[in-house]
């Protein structure tokens, strides 16, 4: 539980929670015309999930991704100084709210593409909610377990 990897993938999880829990309840609530499983469909299938089981399965490629950008979150920290941690969480979930929504315009994705502007700031607020909770997880991580490496 001292690998830095590890403990990424863990906030990683912890991040996507707080994440799903605000995107999926204003896409049930139909404020958001979409949700990050909608991204994980249209790569995964070429198209929206269609029924209960897709979804959950783009939903579960959603997880892995925030995952592994954990991973890449707490070796990112390595190189950096940790000093304001919550704020460069906030960073790197907007960055990769930016670069989904990039390759969502750049490729035209099916059904994605175009996003409105309420929908962008709907999921850009739970990006941001991504980063920082993955961050605070993180940082508490790192300080009941420390990390060798």
């Amino acid at each position: 539980m001292q690998d830095r990897f590890t403990q990424g993938i863990i906030a990683g999880i912890i991040g996507w929670f707080f994440q799903a829990v605000f995107t999926l309840s204003l896409f049930a609530l139909k404020v958001s015309k979409l949700a990050f499983a909608d991204f994980g469909a249209v790569l995964a299938f070429n198209h929206r999930a269609k029924g209960v089981l897709e979804f959950l399965l783009a939903e579960w490629i959603v997880l892995v991704m925030q995952a592994a950008l954990g991973g890449v979150f707490a070796w990112w920290m390595k190189g950096i100084a940790s000093a304001n941690i919550l704020i460069k969480g906030a960073f790197f979930g907007g960055f990769a709210w930016f670069t989904i929504f990039t390759i969502a315009t750049l490729y035209k994705l099916p059904k994605i593409y175009p996003i409105g502007s309420g929908t962008a700031a709907i999921i850009l607020t739970g990006s941001l909610i991504y980063g920082v909770m993955m961050a605070w997880g993180l940082l508490i991580i790192n300080r009941k377990f420390g990390v060798k490496n």
